[in-house]
């Protein structure tokens, strides 16, 4: 059985990666003229 500061830092990883790629398209979405948006549909 694995200790506990192997176990924290693979959970940091996921976390870490799991923030990452949840912040890129919500920061891709904030620059995206909602009007605009709208009128291409």
């Amino acid at each position: 059985m694995p200790g506990a500061l192997p176990l924290a830092g693979a959970a940091a990883v996921l976390v870490g990666a799991a923030v990452v790629a949840s912040l890129m398209p919500a920061a891709r979405a904030s620059r995206v003229d909602v009007l605009q948006a709208l009128g291409s549909e």
